[in-house]
């Protein structure tokens, strides 16, 4: 009787996982519906590369842990890492000066997506930069990925002051 806990847990588990997947699943239908009536609507692109990136990553684990269907999960991680590219891409596209748009291309990209990430990194913390002085606080990146951007680009001295006063910030 000690077994049939872990068994059960394994099976609300997997039923959980799959409810989950279901979920994403139809976001994805109602987000591409959605396309199809407004095509240049960034905050779609921006939510649809969003969920692919997290399915690209979701089965690029899924292959590191399951040896024998390996090849499957990297061709389904392959796939959304493409989708998730191409619909930041079009948010950079639609929202050129969006610090997030650039920022989350830059991510995608730089996590095996095609092309040099720096630019778009670049651009992602001088938007941001240009919003903070226009007081624009939702346009700006978070401390965190100000870091990021800082460290992925060469100025890695530069991003520790930005994480300690964010480690301060949350002790406090």
């Amino acid at each position: 009787s000690g077994t049939s806990g872990c068994t059960n847990d394994g099976k609300v588990m997997a039923e959980h996982k799959k409810a989950m997947e279901e979920d994403m699943d139809q976001a994805l239908s109602l987000l591409e519906d959605g396309l199809q009536q407004r095509p240049r609507g960034v905050a779609l692109h921006f939510k649809l590369a969003q969920i692919h990136r997290r399915y690209a990553g979701f089965y690029i684990r899924a292959a590191e842990r399951l040896g024998d269907r390996r090849t499957w999960y990297q061709g389904i991680s392959t796939h959304h890492q493409t989708k998730a590219e191409e619909h930041f891409l079009k948010t950079v596209e639609l929202y050129p000066t969006g610090a997030l748009g650039r920022y989350w291309l830059a991510r995608t990209i730089d996590e095996g997506g095609r092309g040099d990430p720096s630019t778009h990194y670049k651009e992602a913390l001088r938007f941001s930069e240009l919003a903070r002085k226009e007081g624009l606080e939702g346009a700006q990146l978070d401390p965190l990925s100000k870091a990021r951007i800082l460290m992925r680009t060469g100025r890695s001295s530069e991003a520790g002051p930005l994480v300690r006063d964010l480690i301060e910030r949350s002790l406090s």
